[in-house]
């Protein structure tokens, strides 16, 4: 618990001070578009763009896992249904063998 409070104090005072040592402005150009903008706003704008890229893509994947992992129990629930059925003719060929064996010996 103390590492973690340490770690997040040591954190937020870089942060701090990456921001301190970057407030001075800069010129945006975007088409026909300018504006004068404290540096630290652009990197913090740039780095939510990307957070929320990633959480869009990475939403992506998860959803395209999640049917995935549908499918695949699906197949399973099937595989499972059509070894039952296997095991129970299985057992029913094997009654009959022991059957026709003990029909079979009773005759002799």
């Amino acid at each position: 618990m103390q590492a973690r409070v340490i770690f997040l104090l040591i954190f937020t005072l870089l942060i701090v001070t990456f921001a301190v040592m970057n407030i001075q402005p800069v010129t945006i150009d975007f088409f026909f578009y300018e504006a004068e903008i404290k540096l630290i706003f652009v990197i913090i704008f740039s780095i939510l763009v990307g957070a929320i890229f990633m959480v869009i893509i990475s939403s992506m994947n998860q959803i395209k896992m999640i049917k995935k992992i549908k499918a695949l129990e699906k197949e399973k629930a099937k595989l499972k249904e059509e070894l039952e059925q296997l095991k129970v003719t299985n057992q029913e060929i094997a009654s009959k063998k022991d059957t026709d064996q003990i029909t079979e010996n009773n005759q002799n």
